[in-house]
């Protein structure tokens, strides 16, 4: 006897959304039958939210606890009434995240509920044919109708006003927020949908800069998913990432100095050079590394991290050597987390250009191009924000501001991105501990080019962004 194993998480994870969201339950209604599900639980919770949302027109939430309690009164299905604390447990955990990647979760139901429903239609055309009733078979072969949950069908808009407050309230709240005027500048692109790459020349401060993204994703309860293809080995990566963490200089060594910022302002009535620092002023601290620090120490400050963000947020990294990970590759990974429950909201990958190419039919120019198109489709189909880097060409290494010539090898990278922002550093700027972000490209806002954010930092903590001033 052949045993199937079901996956269960995807199940779990689309009940879950049906008791906790609104939206996505009214959704589910509309095409609501328990065969859409594989296991008893499923197919039991998932019929309590709907004649729930019939009754009330919500998800019940937090009442899930008192349809349990009378289901356990009246039924006798002592193994479910077993498993269903634990679930609701889980439930509980979710409340706060209720469809906070809406669209991306209709989409994943509405696989899963095809994958339910074309195995039965299979099994039973199969049934018919082993019986010979070949002539039945053949109608019912042209008679599967696929679920359909997403708006490929078409939508009607103007009738159902939602799906426009939909598309405004989703696309302008950021996913990661920057304090100061740095985030004034730079908090719309780092919305669901987008795909935001940094430009800079080698050793710039690219990957100090994906990895304080992803950081201060999983501070504000993002999900993160940290593809390190190339750039950085596994250790050189949780290296640095505990450095940010924990705010200890574990880069540097004993004996070394380093400076820390404390204050950035703007100083009135002096005329700015080519020098551009010398209309502001910063105070800073210079600390000497005195000592080594013990791993214990480390271990307290992360553990301490990780349980004060741990309720909110999910993290997975995974490293690989250059030019071995395509991405077709991250998207398959993304598979495999999905299917254990993990969707990000955020997907860093450093760098995009040492992504190995998805094909080699194509020249070298348009394999560029065609990387670039996949990780815009990645930002979509994921609903996600994907943030890279890309380094500058030549002409990037003596500008003093990033600009659109500054793209390297093909300038359609400008044409997939939502946003790209320069890193720019001088020498004298980097003496002062001064970096200045612009923007080289804006999809859907007016943006000059030529205005930067200057801001502080400290990469002996893996800080490229702590004081910003215009």
């Amino acid at each position: 006897m052949r045993i199937r194993k079901v996956n269960t998480t995807s199940e779990n994870q689309i009940v879950m959304y049906l008791i906790t969201s609104d939206e996505f339950l009214g959704r589910i209604v509309k095409i609501y039958s328990d065969t859409l599900f594989r296991t008893e639980l499923a197919q039991v919770v998932s019929e309590w939210c709907v004649e729930y949302y019939r009754e009330y027109k919500v998800a019940p939430k937090s009442y899930i606890h008192d349809i349990f309690l009378e289901y356990k009164e009246t039924s006798r299905n002592e193994g479910l009434i077993k498993l269903l604390p634990t679930f609701l447990e889980q439930v509980e955990k979710t409340l706060d995240d209720a469809a906070a990647n809406l669209d991306y979760m209709l989409e994943y139901a509405e696989r899963h509920f095809n994958q339910v429903v074309l195995k039965k239609h299979v099994d039973y055309m199969k049934d018919l044919v082993d019986n010979k009733h070949f002539i039945k078979a053949d109608e019912e072969r042209l008679n599967f109708t696929p679920v359909r949950l997403t708006a490929a069908e078409g939508i009607d808009p103007f009738n159902d006003f939602t799906y426009i407050e939909n598309a405004f309230a989703e696309s302008f709240e950021p996913l990661i927020k920057y304090p100061g005027d740095f985030g004034a500048l730079f908090n719309p692109l780092f919305v669901r949908d987008g795909f935001v790459s940094f430009l800079a020349p080698p050793k710039s401060g690219k990957s100090f800069m994906l990895y304080d993204v992803a950081i201060r994703a999983i501070e504000q309860g993002r999900k993160v998913a940290l593809f390190e293809v190339g750039d950085m080995s596994q250790n050189q990566s949780l290296r640095r990432l505990s450095t940010r963490i924990t705010g200890l200089p574990l880069m540097t060594k004993k004996g070394a100095t380093y400076r820390i910022p404390r204050t950035l302002e703007k100083l009135e009535g002096i005329e700015v050079s080519d020098i551009t620092h010398l209309d502001i002023e910063i105070e800073d601290d210079e600390i000497l590394v005195d000592k080594e620090i013990p791993i214990s120490v480390v271990k307290s400050k992360i553990d301490s991290f990780w349980t004060k963000y741990k309720k909110d947020s999910q993290f997975k990294m995974v490293c690989h050597p250059s030019d071995t990970v395509s991405v077709l590759d991250i998207h398959t990974q993304l598979i495999e987390w999905e299917a254990e429950g993990f969707m990000p909201d955020v997907i860093i990958i450093d760098y995009a250009d040492i992504l190995r190419p998805s094909t080699t039919r194509l020249d070298y120019r348009n394999q560029i191009n065609d990387t670039w198109k996949k990780l815009r489709s990645l930002s979509t189909e994921r609903h996600a924000l994907v943030v890279t880097a890309t380094q500058t060409n030549s002409d990037g290494f003596d500008s003093s501001t990033q600009h659109k010539g500054s793209v390297s090898e093909d300038k359609r990278k400008l044409a997939h991105v939502t946003g790209m922002i320069g890193i720019n550093q001088n020498d004298d700027e980097k003496e002062v501990g001064i970096v200045r972000y612009n923007s080289v490209v804006v999809r859907e806002d007016h943006f000059i080019t030529a205005k930067c954010v200057r801001c502080t930092q400290c990469l002996a903590l893996a800080r490229p962004v702590m004081q910003s001033i215009f």
